[in-house]
């Protein structure tokens, strides 16, 4: 089935997301969850503009934008999403997550106490995702699941806008909405990975190998667990040889290499042991791939710089 992203005409903006996507991947323990979560924002924006672009619609907000991009998905996809236990650890989080645009359009000052009807306000967003929530798991009507992925877009906004603002106020900085950011991230990250596999049609279960994992490679045994299907395809860049291994660069629109594409499922469970297998002169990117003619996207291991 062909995705609108596979659109050519939106082509510059999908390379744009991957790389977003790649540096995000790439981050380490050491950098503060709420700089990932705003790069996975960044390549989430990139997407919504190019659903934008491929449907003809002229310039739309963003928070409509990112609802147009979940409706998207496929049916299959949007109950996986909507049933995913990493949404309903951010979904649970308290105390509720607070729209701290409205809450500074009210005066708020970082210490100052919050009325119970302003926190009913700012907190606006969260319990309409919570209610939604209860009324797809009742029933999980076609209502109740538009619902509730409205809902999901709406509160992703809210999380993307409070981090864009980071704790800067006019009254001095607000530490206490710094930590909370950070902890609110941590839950998010799990979800903004999900949205993307979905949406990209599980790169997550798509392995291209290009040397020793190939099948024919001196180490074709370490995939022999994960079962699935080999298919030839292309991908762009360019390899070189570094002591006896293959080591490959990522360039959109470089240079045609034969490679092939492992479909398996199983890969989701099997990514820390190959990550380990690699080790840390790799790391595992998303990329742009060719399957007859046809472009997609697939993990591959690509050389550290």
């Amino acid at each position: 089935m062909a995705h609108w992203w596979q659109d050519p005409a939106v082509r510059g903006h999908m390379v744009e997301a991957l790389v977003h996507l790649n540096r995000a991947a790439d981050s380490d323990a050491l950098v503060p969850a709420t700089q990932v979560c705003e790069v996975y924002f960044y390549a989430l924006n990139r997407m919504w503009n190019a659903l934008a672009q491929s449907a003809g619609h002229s310039t739309r907000a963003d928070a409509p934008s990112f609802i147009e991009l979940l409706e998207s998905l496929t049916e299959g996809s949007q109950s996986t999403l909507l049933a995913s236990p990493v949404l309903g650890d951010l979904i649970d989080l308290t105390p509720e997550v607070m729209d701290h645009h409205t809450l500074r359009s009210h005066g708020y000052r970082p210490g100052q106490k919050i009325s119970s009807s302003l926190r009913r306000d700012v907190t606006e967003r969260h319990r309409k995702l919570r209610n939604a929530r209860g009324a797809f798991r009742q029933g999980g009507s076609d209502a109740a699941s538009n619902r509730m992925l409205k809902r999901l877009a709406e509160f992703l906004y809210v999380i993307r806008s409070n981090i864009a603002h980071g704790e800067k106020t006019p009254y001095g900085p607000d530490l206490e909405k710094s930590k909370r950011d950070e902890q609110i991230s941590g839950l998010t990250i799990p979800v903004q990975k999900l949205v993307v596999n979905l949406l990209l049609d599980r790169p997550d279960w798509k392995l291209v190998a290009y040397s020793t994992l190939a099948p024919g490679g001196a180490n074709e045994h370490v995939l022999a667990e994960v079962g699935g299907q080999w298919t030839p395809c292309i991908i762009h860049g360019e390899v070189r040889q570094e002591n006896g291994l293959k080591l490959f660069r990522w360039t959109p629109w470089g240079v045609a290499i034969e490679a092939s594409l492992l479909s398996s499922p199983a890969l989701q469970d099997f990514w820390q042991r190959l990550d380990r297998f690699e080790g840390m002169r790799y790391g595992r990117h998303l990329v742009t791939i060719e399957v007859n003619g046809i472009w997609g996207v697939a993990t591959i291991y690509e050389a550290r710089e």
